[in-house]
């Protein structure tokens, strides 16, 4: 048995976005060691079909191309770090995210972060259930003004429940585990993708 909190979601867009012509743009790969590759590629398209719904006249740059461009303009390094510091000191590398733009061509970037990681395994002497917290951050960034046109940070979390029966209160090794980082993923991720902006 899971619980899960609602997701915390705080979300900006810019008013000049509605001047700005966005007619093709690419999603990087995230930047973060906690998921493989294939949980990667997984995340990117869940995301890639919500935006499509919204803005499906708007040209997404395929995975295949994209890569191939990222190690032709041997950018990939130069994706990392357009977005810097910790969480709550976050910098916004203006001369990366251009260099970035002008390589790929596109009229903008759309920017995953995974952050703030926690996977905590559940303690029967602390009642405690595992829990597992994430932090998801999405920039739109425009390659017209180099500015970030939106933003959106979900966090959310889910714990496992105690079991209880007669006479004794204790956790399965299911419910001790932290929740798989995927679950959780995906709970922020619908999230994200329900207030996609319409361009």
């Amino acid at each position: 048995m899971t619980g899960c909190s609602d997701p915390t979601m705080l979300s900006t867009i810019d008013p000049k976005i509605k001047n700005i012509s966005l007619n093709s743009l690419c999603l990087l790969p995230i930047n973060n060691t906690a998921i493989s590759k294939e949980e990667n590629s997984k995340i990117i398209k869940l995301f890639s079909n919500g935006f499509k719904i919204k803005n499906p006249a708007i040209k997404l740059l395929k995975n295949e191309e994209l890569s191939a461009k990222l190690i032709n303009y041997k950018i990939q390094n130069n994706v990392k770090h357009i977005f810097e510091g910790p969480i709550a000191n976050r910098t916004f590398n203006i001369s990366v995210a251009k260099q970035v733009l002008d390589s790929l061509n596109v009229d903008g970037i759309l920017y995953l972060e995974l952050e703030d990681v926690q996977r905590r395994t559940g303690s029967f002497m602390a009642k405690q259930p595992g829990t597992t917290k994430l932090t998801i951050n999405t920039y739109l960034i425009s390659s017209q003004s180099t500015n970030i046109l939106w933003k959106s940070e979900v966090m959310v979390s889910k714990r496992n429940k105690v079991v209880i029966t007669p006479g004794k209160n204790y956790y399965d090794d299911d419910i001790k585990s932290a929740p798989p980082l995927m679950d959780v993923l995906e709970i922020g991720l619908n999230k994200v993708i329900r207030t996609i902006p319409t361009l």
